[in-house]
């Protein structure tokens, strides 16, 4: 979907904007007023809804289009930079520069590993094309040389690196013979050259499967001090009710 992922990509901008505009220009006060609170419990409500995903992905085995990882993102960025407003910049205990950092570590892999591991997917996607299109194209090729033997071509690649095309035609080696035995090697390369890219192309795929892994311990740490602030904030009193 063009559509949403234009939207997670413009609301990154907007979380590295906010994320820098209340750390050099802090509101202190605003975490207290009732604005503040419900800017904090929108964006945590917000955040809370990016555990659909795992949740159709995992346990209802829905995956692709009918469970967008845009929306998930879109989600997880709106709830973030309404935490990052609610917070005014202000970092004032142990409990929440903790959960501040963790959530710009979720944000920050989140984005990286969506939009890099979406690139290498689709470098590969095109890799696979191009690998069966030379494939259909040497097939095409051998078949317009069907009435020679094809071993004839490796020995005319060994004489290549002696003779030059007259001196093989004076050996009764016809040149367009040389020239499509060229042909179908130089194909034999591109096909090698291309799905070497794609073993290289899948490796990172790999990786960057493991590197989720580094996402989803990070949203645990997240939900479990976000857990602990709100406890905290409802437990020695909301400061705008008194």
């Amino acid at each position: 979907m063009p559509e949403q992922k234009n939207v997670a990509s413009w609301l990154s901008v907007v979380f590295v904007t906010s994320l820098l505009a209340m750390l050099l220009l802090p509101l202190p006060r605003l975490g207290e007023t009732l604005v503040g609170h419900g800017l904090g419990i929108i964006g945590s409500l917000l955040m809370l809804l990016t555990l659909v995903y795992p949740f159709r992905k995992r346990i209802l085995g829905r995956k692709g289009r009918k469970n967008p990882i845009t929306t998930h993102m879109i989600f997880g960025l709106l709830g973030s930079i309404l935490v990052v407003i609610h917070a005014g910049g202000v970092l004032n205990s142990l409990i929440v520069n903790l959960l501040f950092l963790i959530m710009i570590g979720v944000i920050l892999s989140g984005i990286s590993g969506m939009f890099l591991y979406s690139r290498i997917r689709r470098t590969v996607k095109d890799y696979q094309q191009e690998s069966s299109y030379l494939k259909q194209l040497f097939r095409k090729r051998i078949k317009n040389i069907s009435a020679l033997d094809v071993r004839s071509c490796f020995r005319i690649d060994q004489m290549l690196g002696r003779l030059d095309e007259e001196a093989l035609a004076q050996q009764g080696v016809e040149t367009p013979t040389v020239r499509q035995c060229q042909d179908l090697e130089r194909l034999v390369e591109a096909v090698g050259d291309v799905e070497y890219s794609i073993e290289v192309y899948d490796a990172s795929q790999r990786i960057f499967g493991k590197w989720s892994l580094v996402h989803i311990h990070l949203a645990f740490f997240l939900f479990s001090l976000m857990g602990t602030h709100i406890a905290t904030v409802m437990y020695y009193g909301l400061p705008w009710l008194s």
